[in-house]
């Protein structure tokens, strides 16, 4: 997102601290970090769960039983 009108985004300098109370922790190993393209979303998951066909090919295989 861009600065707003008048301002100019600067990075914070070196000897910048986290506020009281917090610590500087450092990203995960990238062993550890899952992508989201891989995890099916909500409404899926709903599907899966109620027993609902969630792609094309299981509906073409379930055809056949609601006739």
């Amino acid at each position: 997102m861009p600065a707003p009108a008048g301002y100019e985004i600067v990075p914070a300098p070196a000897s910048a601290n986290p506020p009281a109370g917090y610590d500087i922790v450092p990203p995960p190993p990238p062993s550890m970090v899952t992508s989201t393209e891989d995890q099916p979303g909500v409404i899926k998951r709903f599907a899966q769960g109620v027993g609902l066909p969630t792609s094309w090919d299981e509906v073409k295989a379930t055809a056949g039983e609601f006739k």
